[in-house]
């Protein structure tokens, strides 16, 4: 039961995640009126993001590894 429900909030997590980085890379590609330093940070908090969603991906997989 444990291990249903955390694979389940990893799901919800990734997805969340997921859409966030899509919004946020959306908005750059718009809005012309970013300086330097605001895309800067953006990108770093992106890279974050993306480093999140291979943790959770791996831990995903384990447990998948684990369920067999």
């Amino acid at each position: 039961m444990e291990v249903a429900m955390n694979k389940r909030q990893i799901k919800e997590q990734l997805k969340k995640l997921r859409e966030s980085e899509e919004i946020i890379l959306g908005k750059i590609a718009r809005d012309t009126t970013t300086d330097p330093e605001q895309i800067h940070y953006i990108i770093q908090k992106i890279w974050e993001m993306s480093a999140l969603i291979l943790r959770l991906e791996k831990t995903l997989e384990e447990i998948r590894k684990n369920e067999t």
